[in-house]
């Protein structure tokens, strides 16, 4: 798929990024990407298994059936993106920001996440179980049908969420 004799994943990436709106079915698995800007992307049916992400930008992307299962995400935005049916499974965020994204149906299971947000975000259908959520607010948030099963809370708040209509297995943190 790359020819690393001449360039690295992260320069054929950054080609196909800046020559194109969409990613369909490529799998970049196993890579290492810093600083890149996939605004306004629209990435479908993409692996990115066990990928870092350092300092990227997915602002108002629209991401389908993806994976990002024991991926890294460390200084990353993804501020109004609209992700659905994707897979974040093992996943560890640190300092990343969700703020006013429509996450519908994802997997979110086993992930650690520290110092990051997914205020006003809507989480719909989504499943946080077995998590590490610490300094992860999700605040003003739609939770209907969203799983919050297993997890390890601190200082973690659900202040204006609805989370009557939520699955939570024990007190909710509403702080």
């Amino acid at each position: 798929m790359f020819n690393t004799a001449t360039q690295t994943v992260q320069e054929d990436l950054a080609a196909l990024l800046a020559t194109g709106s969409s990613l369909n079915g490529r799998d970049f698995s196993r890579a290492s990407f810093h600083n890149l800007d996939f605004s306004g992307k629209k990435i479908t049916g993409c692996s990115f298994l066990h990928t870092r992400f350092t300092g990227c930008v997915f602002t108002g992307a629209r991401i389908r059936m993806s994976f990002f299962d024991f991926a890294c995400f460390i200084g990353c935005t993804f501020e109004n993106a609209d992700i659905q049916f994707s897979c974040f499974a093992g996943s560890t965020f640190e300092n990343t920001d969700f703020a006013n994204a429509e996450l519908l149906i994802n997997n979110f299971t086993g992930i650690k996440a520290h110092n990051c947000s997914f205020n006003d975000s809507d989480l719909y259908g989504s499943r946080f179980i077995h998590c590490l959520l610490d300094n992860t607010p999700f605040q003003n948030c739609n939770i209907k049908k969203t799983h919050f099963i297993k997890n390890t809370y601190h200082d973690v708040s659900f202040k204006s969420s609805n989370t009557r209509i939520a699955y939570f297995d024990n007190e909710v943190p509403l702080s």
